[in-house]
């Protein structure tokens, strides 16, 4: 008898919140989430640019050995689309979302000591258009 007498209340309670807080308009600054993304071949574009590499670049990864570029192309895929660790993964051929995570780890150590990755980063940011997120 408690449990149905708690679950009425609940569904009472729950409904008042609904009424009160109009959850169907949706916030229209991050309905535009879509529009204002970076594409994946605008950010690769603009690496390859900056850093003078070419595209195939991008994609080679060996252990132990950096590739700052490839960082840097996932990075900002990272922080300027609405892209998931996943969706980039599949990008660059990458099976684990942790890969991706800890190259997005290794730039923004680099960016926090290196002035060189931050020009870069910069650079790539100027290119695209786009504003630096705070490190």
């Amino acid at each position: 008898m408690v449990k149905v007498v708690r679950s009425a209340v609940d569904s009472e309670f729950i409904e008042k919140i609904r009424e009160r807080f109009d959850f169907s308009v949706q916030d229209k600054e991050l309905s535009n989430l879509q529009v204002l993304s970076v594409d994946e071949h605008s950010v690769m574009a603009a690496v390859c640019a900056v850093c003078h590499v070419e595209r195939d670049q991008l994609f080679k990864m060996q252990r132990g050995v950096a590739n700052v570029p490839r960082d840097l192309t996932i990075y900002v895929l990272r922080a300027h689309s609405s892209k998931t660790l996943n969706e980039i993964g599949s990008i660059f051929n990458i099976n684990r979302y942790s890969t991706v995570s800890t190259a997005i780890a290794r730039i923004q150590g680099s960016l926090k000591q290196e002035s060189v990755v931050q020009e870069m980063y910069g650079k790539v940011c100027q290119q695209l258009k786009v504003g630096q997120p705070k490190i």
